[in-house]
C-alpha cells in the first residue's frame, strides 16, 4: 500500500495458485481496507477475478481518479518499467507492457 495523490493504492495482491478461489484474495483486501480506514482507496487490476472481488466489496469502477493521482500513477508505472529495464527483466517488461491497456481502476470512498 502507498499514498498516491488523494488515495491509498493497494498496488499488488498475490495469491498462490493452490489457494485461489478460496476467498484468500477477498480476505487480504478486506484486511487492507480495515487497516487503511476512512481514506479513498484505489486498486488497479487486469485480473477478472480480482475485479469481481473489488466489486463485491463495494469498489466502483472509475476512469482516471483526478489529475494529480493520475499523474503519480503514470509516473510510478514508468518508474517501475525503468527499474525492470535496469535489472534486465525483459520478459517481465513485455508481460506488463503488453497488458497495460487492460488495467481497470477501482475506487472505494
Amino acid at each position: 500500500m502507498r499514498k498516491v495523490g488523494s488515495h491509498i493504492e493497494i498496488s499488488t495482491v498475490l495469491v498462490d495458485k493452490d489457494f485461489r478461489s478460496q476467498g484468500v484474495g477477498r480476505e487480504l483486501i478486506e484486511k487492507a481496507v480495515k487497516q487503511i480506514g476512512n481514506q479513498k482507496i484505489l486498486c488497479c487490476t487486469k485480473n477478472p477475478a480480482m475485479a469481481k472481488v473489488l466489486q463485491n466489496l463495494s469498489f466502483k469502477s472509475i476512469g482516471w481518479p483526478g489529475f494529480w493521482t493520475a499523474t503519480i500513477l503514470t509516473f510510478n508505472t514508468f518508474a517501475r518499467l525503468f527499474s525492470m529495464l535496469i535489472r534486465l527483466e525483459f520478459k517481465r517488461i513485455w508481460r506488463q507492457g503488453k497488458g497495460i491497456h487492460k488495467y481497470e481502476r477501482y475506487e472505494l470512498n
